[in-house]
């Protein structure tokens, strides 16, 4: 569809202009660079899967059932193809069918599978902390994309539904949110 059109990115590294580049730093400070936006992603994490939403892609393909959920991507999602393996140790031949443009992991769980990938795809590193960090990666990801509109206005969604939960929240309670899988938690 139209909404896929990209213009060709400008990014500015030190004194220099690249044209038809794009040049990022993941969270574990691997500088990588890319020809042209990505446009099939595969999703090694769940929040890779919210960003996607959030920007109008769908994913090439998911380690989760999360983003099969078709709250997320509607009855297409079903059809998502699903790389094999547990969440720490995905399937990297399920990804190479996949042939994606970029992969998306998280911090201390993907970044093993780099040199594997290589000959695949770039390998984007994500190690959110906190929602700030989230607002970050999903708006690097619309740069990267050539979505930043969909990331700002995405962004300001999320900024102002949390405003008013905090606004009608009671002050002396506190909310806890803890994630994980059998072996480790967050």
């Amino acid at each position: 569809s139209c909404g896929n059109q990209v213009a060709p990115a400008t990014t500015t590294t030190g004194n220099s202009t690249k044209t038809n580049n794009l040049t990022f730093t993941d969270a574990t400070s691997t500088t990588i660079t890319l020809s042209k936006p990505p446009t099939r992603i595969a999703c090694l994490v769940s929040l890779c899967e919210d960003i996607l939403a959030e920007l109008g892609l769908q994913p090439v393909a998911v380690n989760d059932t999360f983003g099969q959920d078709p709250h997320f991507f509607g009855a297409t999602a079903k059809n998502f193809m699903t790389i094999g393996g547990p969440f720490f140790n995905p399937n990297v031949e399920d990804i190479a069918k996949a042939t994606p443009d970029l992969v998306i992991g998280l911090a201390n769980v993907h970044e093993n599978l780099r040199d594997a990938l290589q000959p695949i795809a770039p390998l984007y590193i994500m190690n959110p902390a906190s929602y700030n960090d989230s607002i970050y990666y999903l708006k690097d990801i619309g740069r990267l994309t050539g979505r930043s509109t969909q990331a700002n206005q995405a962004a300001q969604r999320f900024l102002h539904k949390l405003a008013a939960y905090e606004a009608k929240s009671p002050k002396n309670k506190s909310a806890l949110l803890l994630y994980g899988s059998d072996v480790n938690f967050n």
